[in-house]
């Protein structure tokens, strides 16, 4: 009989999955708008050894401004919505920030 499939298996230890999961975690914080970013980092600082934990900050950090990104064009064109409800949105939106 033939073998079956292997089971794809990942060493939990790896560094490349540890950058790979930093930047997952910052894209995806940067998305939400709550300040989590901040003790994520901070509980990035006690991976070791230093290096890594450097090197996944970097990453971190990047993904959490190309997460973030969104939000800023939304802010930049806020003043060319068309529809009445986005209009309205936008008007709410200001008025909580003012």
């Amino acid at each position: 009989s033939l073998p079956g499939p292997m089971p794809l298996q990942q060493d939990l230890s790896s560094p490349a999955l540890a950058l790979l999961s930093a930047g997952a975690l910052g894209f995806v914080v940067g998305l939400v708008p709550i300040g989590l970013a901040e003790a994520l980092a901070v509980a990035i600082g006690a991976v070791v050894p230093p290096s890594l934990s450097l090197a996944m900050l970097a990453v971190f950090t990047a993904a959490h401004v190309l997460g973030k990104l969104p939000w800023y064009w939304l802010g930049a064109h806020a003043d060319r919505v068309n529809g009445e409800r986005a209009k309205r949105l936008v008007a709410r939106a200001r008025e909580l920030l003012s």
